[in-house]
């Protein structure tokens, strides 16, 4: 049974509405909504004033409640795709300008074009790299 599935046996059990068990634990309906339907879970402290509420101790409480899980916000998936083209759109605007430069200022040289490309392709580059040990240190984590 999870902590969500818990919490509503236990409510019903004491015959309290979720606007009831709402007003005891100075919260709002809705979040004992989202606890019960395993959308979010309260703190700790808020864990502590249900047991107290239901009696038992915390043990008994979580022993019926084998898992407490919170599901991962979503959206974060498009951001990162986002970023990542906008870098490579970056990085080929770099190399492009790089081109550009050597290939038309060859006579006169002029290193502005060169230089803003080194800059470009640069600031894309770290980028790539911090994004990718971001990634590995939470994934050991």
């Amino acid at each position: 049974m999870r902590f969500g599935e818990a919490l509503a046996k236990r409510r019903k059990e004491a015959n309290l509405s979720q606007e009831q068990l709402a007003e005891k634990l100075h919260v709002s309906r809705q979040a004992v909504s989202k606890w019960e339907s395993e959308q979010s879970v309260p703190d700790i402290y808020t864990i502590q004033k249900v047991v107290e509420i239901f009696g038992g101790s915390i043990d008994d409480f979580l022993s019926d409640a084998q898992q407490i899980t919170v599901n991962e916000p979503k959206g974060n998936g498009s951001f990162k795709i986002i970023s990542m083209v906008f870098m490579l759109v970056i990085f080929m605007s770099g190399i492009v300008l790089f081109i550009f430069g050597t290939f038309f200022y060859k006579d006169t040289f002029e290193p502005l074009p060169v230089w803003l490309s080194f800059f470009l392709c640069g600031i894309s580059l770290v980028y790539f790299i911090v994004t990718e040990v971001i990634r590995i240190i939470r994934k050991k984590h």
